[in-house]
């Protein structure tokens, strides 16, 4: 059964797409419309800030969830004009009543934004509902994107172009790729990117002073992830916690604040107690992370912090890090039929296979080794 967010959107895409709503402008700007949470967020930004060095003179506009703005601010000289667009779609929203939005609401910002006119939009996909009618409403000359085909349901002056999705190439290099599909050069380097402020590094300094974090190295620990099925055990955790401290090292537990239970073993507990942009500065300052595939992960990548990660249901050579500061532990492949992307599910198979292959001592000695332990 479809939502009444989703009918809506759908009638109003079809309301666009019968052509009705007024003219679209002249201007010529670029819209990228990136919905997505942190780690979708963070894989954007090579994509970004190339999009602004090859758009001189011309109006870059982002349409980003509310449960990025304040992230997406940080990088505000990339763009013109950020402006909030949170599509009511439970796996964006996930529950969480604060980000309740009218889809009139939305329907009117698009609007404006045709009236200024529109000649490039870039999105990360091409199928869902919610793409079609922002496709529709802002009526682009070209839409560029991922997808197999292009969407049905969609004006016929709208041109597309788009990639395949490709499960094993970097997220971040194939979003530099539709740079190329909309003719704005080749891809080049990609590397995520998040620039700790510099009383963000003070902070840091004096937090960890506090916190007696001194001459040993630090270990970050972080248990959860958008989804509890791609988590590896907590006992395995907290083990691994024990292990680290025996071999010298200071171990810190961080996350959000409702997943401190899974933060069992010895350590300063952290989690629940850091925002995003002090969690960034601790991590610049740390020896390594250690987790599962989330958004802290492609934080500390950002930030350049070494990473040792877990990965089970989730595609390692799409999300995962690359280089010598990077270790990416798989045990198993996924299930057949494994359902990874929606925060409502849990895994339904006993023993959670694909991440319980995943042994401590292979954790510890990756540590050992992205960690440069003795």
């Amino acid at each position: 059964m479809r939502t009444g967010a989703e009918l809506a959107y759908q009638a109003f895409s079809l309301l666009e797409l019968a052509g009705r709503g007024g003219k679209r402008g002249e201007a010529g700007g670029v819209v990228v419309y990136a919905p997505g949470h942190l780690g979708d967020f963070l894989q954007l930004t090579p994509m970004l800030r190339a999009l602004r060095e090859r758009t001189a003179g011309r109006k870059v506009t982002w349409l980003v969830g509310g449960w990025s703005m304040a992230l997406a601010w940080r990088y505000a000289a990339w763009a013109d004009e950020i402006a909030e667009f949170s599509p009511q779609v439970v796996t964006l929203t996930r529950g969480n009543p604060a980000w309740k939005r009218r889809v009139a609401k939305q329907w009117r910002l698009l609007r404006r934004l045709r009236k200024e006119g529109v000649d490039l939009l870039l999105c990360t996909r091409l199928e869902s509902p919610e793409a079609r009618f922002v496709a529709n409403t802002l009526r682009p000359r070209t839409w560029v994107g991922m997808g197999d085909h292009r969407p049905p349901r969609v004006r016929g002056d709208v041109r597309t172009a788009f990639a395949p999705y490709e499960k094993s190439k970097p997220e971040a290099e194939a979003q530099l790729h539709l740079l190329e599909l909309a003719g704005l050069g080749a891809p080049g380097t990609w590397r995520l990117e998040y620039e700790v402020r510099k009383e963000e590094r003070a902070w840091a300094e004096a937090f960890l002073k506090a916190e007696g974090v001194g001459e040993r190295p630090l270990a970050l620990l972080s248990p959860g992830s958008g989804w509890n099925g791609k988590n590896w055990g907590t006992e395995r955790f907290a083990e691994l916690a024990r292990r680290l401290e025996a071999r010298g090292m200071d171990v810190a537990w961080t996350g959000t604040e409702k997943e401190r239970e899974l933060c069992r073993g010895p350590g300063r507990p952290w989690a629940g107690k850091l925002s995003l942009e002090q969690l960034a500065a601790v991590m610049e300052r740390s020896a390594v992370w250690v987790g599962n595939d989330s958004g802290t992960l492609h934080l500390a990548v950002a930030v350049g912090c070494r990473t040792v990660s877990f990965w089970g249901p989730t595609n390692e050579g799409k999300w995962g890090p690359k280089g010598a500061g990077h270790r990416t532990l798989r045990g198993r492949d996924a299930c057949p039929g494994c359902v990874y992307w929606d925060w409502r599910r849990t895994c339904g198979v006993e023993g959670h296979p694909c991440l319980a292959a995943i042994s401590v001592d292979a954790a510890e000695a990756a540590v050992g080794e992205v960690a440069r332990l003795g």
